[in-house]
């Protein structure tokens, strides 16, 4: 239920990617630029919600608040198929982000309360093998859907699937015995301000948010690209995602192994290492302008082999760090992801008319530092 959660909250962005070239049709007198916004607007609601649910986890039962966040989803998911105007929708998609993001704190401290570390990175694994099937599958599903049924028909399935395991979920809900009143009092411990000047959390979390967040300013910015600017078809897009995401979901289930034989801070490493090569790539692409899909497919596996490899470990090891302040943790993680790749997305959408160069530099801007971080706690162990 936890996957399943998570899942739809993701599924709230791909299955309408497909859609985002028609959406200046749909409403007329939009531009492929407004277009744009309602994947950015998604995200920006996406981490308000964040900072939101975050605070009301240490005050509410984390089960009733992934089935209240699913029933607001599923509310919003319906209101865009009434929108009229495209900032109509656009302010939907922002409520629909915000309810979204409920899952996204509460699972990963939930699913770290169920295993231990080494159990923790591999159910984090896991889950992120199935999270990154959304982005795989949800954009063939979603153009299948608008093909057939029209736009609206992927905030229809949205709407009913989150209805259907909100209900589940508050009445089969029961009260988690870990969990008592002492756990929900105020602790200065248990603070934004904390993990701020917490170093070793910062250094987790700010390299995993730079590497996922690279990844994802692509994935965003990818269809707007091939359709509209490169004169493509979107099968391109789905075909790209199909055998990045395959080369994801293949090495985030042999991490755990190469975390037991070399620690979590080689695999962070060297995941980290693939996702700069990535950005370096990506340079070279828009340098010479070798921007087709087939090389957009060979600039874009290695940072999805070194998401796979680092991100259970990094994002478990933040949550380490992080303590008993774990919902902060992954909403501050998940926060940094979606206001970076969200914000870059909004920044990027009038310059994609220039072609691949905007967007190689946004990802070597967010990829390159992560790089350092991760350096940069090697230099000072090899110090001590």
């Amino acid at each position: 239920m936890i996957n399943l959660g998570t899942v739809l909250g993701l599924s709230g962005i791909d299955l309408i990617l497909p859609s985002i070239p028609d959406f200046s049709k749909v409403f007329p007198g939009s531009s492929p630029a407004e277009a744009q916004w309602i994947i950015a607007f998604y995200v920006l609601g996406t981490s308000v919600g964040l900072l939101v649910f975050s605070f009301l986890a240490d005050r509410f039962d984390p089960i009733r608040l992934f089935s209240a966040s699913l029933l607001c989803f599923a509310a919003f998911s319906l209101a865009c198929i009434f929108s009229v105007h495209i900032y109509e929708l656009i302010v939907y998609r922002f409520l629909q982000g915000l309810s979204s993001s409920g899952a996204a704190v509460l699972a990963p401290g939930l699913i770290r309360g169920l295993f231990s570390s080494h159990g923790a990175m591999r159910a984090i694994s896991i889950m992120g093998s199935i999270e990154s099937m959304v982005p795989a599958f949800a954009p063939l599903l979603g153009a299948y859907l608008a093909a057939k049924f029209g736009w609206k028909s992927g905030f229809q399935l949205t709407a009913i699937l989150s209805l259907i395991v909100s209900v589940f979920l508050f009445v089969s809900q029961t009260k988690d015995p870990m969990r008592d009143k002492s756990k929900l009092a105020d602790n200065p411990n248990r603070s934004y301000k904390s993990l701020f000047t917490n170093f070793n959390f910062l250094r987790y979390a700010l390299s995993h948010a730079g590497v996922l967040g690279g990844l994802l300013v692509f994935v965003f910015s990818a269809p707007n690209l091939i359709v509209t600017y490169k004169k493509g078809v979107i099968e391109s897009f789905i075909l790209l995602q199909i055998i990045s995401v395959a080369m994801f979901f293949t090495f985030a289930q042999i991490s755990s192994y190469f975390v037991r034989k070399f620690g979590p801070e080689k695999v962070i490493l060297i995941g980290t290492v693939f996702a700069s090569l990535s950005s370096v790539l990506f340079l070279f692409g828009a340098l010479f302008r070798l921007d087709d899909p087939i090389y957009l497919v060979c600039y874009f596996i290695p940072i999805n082999i070194g998401l796979g490899l680092r991100g259970g470990a990094g994002f478990v090891n933040a949550l380490i760090a992080a303590r008993d302040n774990d919902a902060r943790g992954s909403a501050f993680m998940i926060l940094a992801v979606t206001v970076l790749s969200g914000g870059i997305t909004g920044i990027l959408s009038p310059f994609l008319q220039w072609g691949l160069g905007p967007i190689a530099i946004a990802i070597s801007v967010l990829v390159m530092p992560s790089m350092v971080l991760v350096l940069l706690k090697r230099e000072v162990k090899e110090e001590t």
